[in-house]
């Protein structure tokens, strides 16, 4: 549609300037058409932009009010010129004519600067530099030359000539320098068609001004010349932007654009070359052989700085290749993203837009990778790539995050819009992938956030969008989830958990809990568990459920488990010193801690710095070990040959199972406590049974958690349990309450 409108606007400025040269002699057919059609067209481009802002909310409505109320003094000026026309009098230029025609300089320039106020990118200003600061020198230089200097050597000053001359070119000078900038602005633009029009309509009106003010210096100007022809090419295209502008935009992409629109474009050059030749044309017309030295070597010079341009744009590009694009697929990476998500979200934001970051990540990718080796992993990435950028069009752009994860970046879609693309995105992965004779189906969880809605910082919606996905994974994966206000007050607080975790050791915020453990028959405290509790001065005790996740997605559990076991050790020594008590006590060590190089090393130095014997603390194991066994169990079996208890914690849930059991040196097992809970459903008490006698055959110790009453004590002794823990021999207690416990019960062992 837009190539359409240029043509017949092309054909429409031709056909006009034929008939003006064919009546050349037909004085009052050449006024008619150069008062007539400008007054319809402006009358036409009027209604449209009335139209537009009364149908429509706008995110830029003060371009288009100044631009209506510019349009409004252009037409006016025309309405006194047709007046005079009715009434007979000569069409020329009168101070009621000339005064309206000027007030519309002011509001053209506010509304050209407002959009560029809109679309203004530094990169694009710093890339296309050179473009614009050439073309306006050239233009100013010409203009000057052919306009104010021979004004000024005149020295015919009226008032009305001063206007006439010097104030009309030079508002048209600025108009002109505007659209040049605002050119360059638009490309990359989702707006380009449209503010093309306008630039050709700017740039061309402030030309025809100039053209007119030549003529005027000349006494040449009459209405039906190129000069008309020129305002009403500037009219068409004014108004063929303003009726794109009610259509959804679309990027221009012609081919004769790429020659001025590349960074690397020679036609600077070329601008320079030729105004080069035409100032020496002007200045000394004769031709001899310091001219044609002075032109050579201009010739030389821009052939080698084409050169330079040339190699440090290849330079640039490779540079770009490593730092900003994935080699496995060839989309822009994590990199790319956190550099161009602020640009994005600040255009976003001004021009009231809306942007959907959504996140992509595969499903038991790893598993895949593992299984099927990594060729066929490189494989899938690059068909999964390929699939989802088969979708996208110039309103979404696609990142490669990591090896399983995608971003991707839709502007300005609505909820239902989205929706049909990522389920559209969805069924596409779904397909089966083909490597050789292996075939495999994937699917992906996604995570979606949105801004302004969400949040307007590209780390924050990145967070909320990764959020959403991991809520999918958890709810059985090959879904998609939106960011909800939910979601944001738990990430909120996990962003604030994540960053007072921190602080919270040296600030002594981190307390070591003990819970008892006892034989049940006869009943005797045989040891505790050591339990991290986190009394926050503002939110008070922080979940260990919620901060323990925490600290190991952050890396923070290494010096937190640290201070625990170095805290434990401490205690667990001063009972024995100072209370005669040699139970043991057990800690929950993750795998993060496990994988640690120094692990070993730590323990054995904590049981030399507390002259501790190794048998009385127990290590228990979370379920992040029992998920990484084949990482863990080197250091488990160093820790066993070290001589110290290994337990499993929760048995019977989770990622616990008897190949585990049969891996891990382990030599307790604990029952969870949600079948004790259940302990009188018979499906529950099976799994206690069955757990009791795995312990019993393979010569294990088995603790049940839990218990909370006397039935659940009777229950599991009937059932052959020997020991256990809960609130029902005493909750988690503080330190300073420990020590007054076992003055109470110790003795009953």
């Amino acid at each position: 549609m837009a190539k359409r409108f240029l043509t017949l606007n092309i054909m429409f400025a031709l056909v006009l300037q034929l008939v003006f040269v064919v009546m050349r002699d037909y004085m009052i057919i050449r006024q008619v058409l150069g008062t007539f059609i400008p007054l319809g067209l402006s009358i036409a481009i009027l209604y449209h932009v009335f139209r537009l802002l009364k149908t429509r909310r706008r995110d830029d409505t003060k371009f288009w009010v100044a631009y209506f109320i510019g349009m409004l003094f252009y037409t006016a000026s025309y309405v006194v010129w047709a007046f005079a026309f009715i009434q007979g009098k000569p069409v020329i230029s009168t101070p009621l004519s000339f005064g309206l025609w000027v007030m519309m300089y002011p509001f053209l320039f506010f509304a050209i600067m407002y959009k560029i106020i809109q679309l203004r990118n530094k990169e694009h200003v710093y890339q296309y530099l050179f473009h614009i600061t050439t073309l306006i020198i050239i233009i100013f230089s010409l203009v000057f030359h052919f306009v104010f200097e021979p004004y000024v050597v005149s020295g015919d000053m009226t008032i009305w000539r001063f206007f006439v001359l010097v104030i009309e070119p030079f508002l048209s000078v600025l108009l002109m320098m505007a659209s040049i900038v605002l050119y360059f602005l638009t490309i990359g633009s989702n707006e380009r068609r449209m503010n093309l029009f306008f630039v050709l309509g700017f740039m061309t009106q402030a030309l025809a001004e100039v053209l007119y003010v030549i003529q005027m210096i000349e006494d040449t100007y009459v209405v039906g010349q190129f000069t008309d022809v020129l305002w009403v090419f500037a009219l068409l295209n004014m108004l063929a932007a303003t009726y794109l502008s009610r259509h959804r935009p679309e990027d221009a992409r012609w081919r004769v654009l790429r020659i001025v629109d590349h960074e690397s474009s020679i036609l600077p050059y070329v601008w320079i070359l030729l105004f080069t030749i035409t100032t020496r044309t002007i200045v000394n017309p004769t031709l001899n052989a310091l001219s044609v030295a002075v032109l050579v070597l201009m010739a030389v010079l821009i052939s080698y700085q084409l050169l330079v341009v040339r190699r440090n744009t290849e330079l640039l590009n490779s540079y770009e290749e490593i730092m900003y694009l994935t080699p496995l697929t060839g989309l822009r990476n994590r990199t790319s993203l956190l550099r161009d998500l602020p640009n994005i979200l600040k255009r976003i934001i001004r021009l009231k837009g809306s942007l959907a970051l959504v996140v992509i990540n595969l499903d038991r990718f790893k598993i895949i990778n593992d299984a099927l080796g990594r060729d066929y992993g490189d494989a899938v990435l690059k068909e999964v790539a390929s699939r989802l950028a088969f979708y996208l069009d110039q309103s979404a752009m696609l990142y490669h995050l990591s090896g399983d994860e995608f971003v991707l970046l839709v502007y300005n879609q609505d909820k239902p819009q989205l929706i049909a693309l990522i389920e559209q995105l969805t069924e596409s992965l779904a397909e089966p992938i083909y490597f050789g004779e292996q075939q495999m189906t994937v699917t992906a969880s996604i995570g979606i956030s949105l801004a302004p809605k969400d949040g307007r910082k590209g780390h924050e919606l990145l967070q909320m969008a990764e959020q959403a996905m991991h809520q999918a994974k958890s709810f059985g994966k090959n879904q998609y989830f939106f960011f909800d206000r939910l979601l944001k007050q738990q990430l909120d607080r996990r962003l604030l958990i994540e960053n007072e975790l921190k602080f919270a050791v040296n600030r002594g915020e981190i307390l070591v809990y003990y819970q008892p453990k006892y034989m049940l028959e006869p009943e005797a405290l045989i040891g505790f568990e050591a339990l991290l509790r986190w009394d926050h001065p503002t939110f008070g005790f922080i979940s260990p459920g919620e901060a323990i996740p925490i600290a190991e997605e952050t890396g923070q559990i290494n010096a937190l488990g640290y201070y625990m076991l170095d805290e434990v050790f401490h205690h667990v020594k001063q009972w024995q010193t100072e209370h005669d008590f040699f139970g043991v006590v057990s800690i929950n060590v993750s795998a993060i801690q496990l994988k640690q190089v120094d692990f070993y090393a730590q323990i054995n130095f904590l049981l030399n710095k507390h002259q501790l014997d190794s048998k009385f603390i127990e290590l228990e194991l979370t379920e992040s070990a029992m998920m990484e066994v084949d990482d863990v169990l080197p250091k488990l079996e160093q820790l066993k040959a070290l001589g110290l208890k290994l337990s499993l914690d929760d048995f019977g849930t989770g990622y616990s199972s008897l190949f585990v059991l049969k891996e891990l040196p382990v030599d307790t097992i604990k029952i969870d406590q949600a079948f004790v809970f259940a302990i009188n459903d018979p499906r529950s008490k099976n799994i206690i049974k069955t757990i009791l006698d795995i312990g019993s055959n393979l010569g294990l110790q088995v603790i049940a958690e839990g218990i909370e009453n006397t039935d659940s004590i009777q229950r599991l002794k009937d059932l052959g349990c020997l020991f256990g823990q809960g609130y029902y021999y005493a909750r988690p207690m503080p330190l300073n309450e420990v020590t007054a416990y076992i003055n109470r019960h110790h003795d009953k062992g």
